[in-house]
């Protein structure tokens, strides 16, 4: 993962979600359809006494752009 300061951010001052569909270069429709869905994490427990719950992002979610 690359990393630089959050004001040289390619999501820096994003103020619409129009302009982060464009930036994660994916449809306007897409990233509201991702936005409202329930699913886009699995989630499960690990350990064996105390259990501890875990989400995972879907494929959708965690593809680099």
């Amino acid at each position: 993962m690359k990393r630089y300061p959050s004001h040289q951010s390619p999501l820096f001052k994003v103020t619409s979600p129009a302009e982060l569909a464009k930036r994660l270069d994916i449809e306007l429709f897409e990233l509201e359809d991702l936005a409202n869905r329930s699913d886009n994490y699995k989630r499960f427990k690990v350990g064996h006494q105390k259990k501890r719950s875990i989400q995972e992002p879907k494929d959708r979610l965690s593809e680099p752009t």
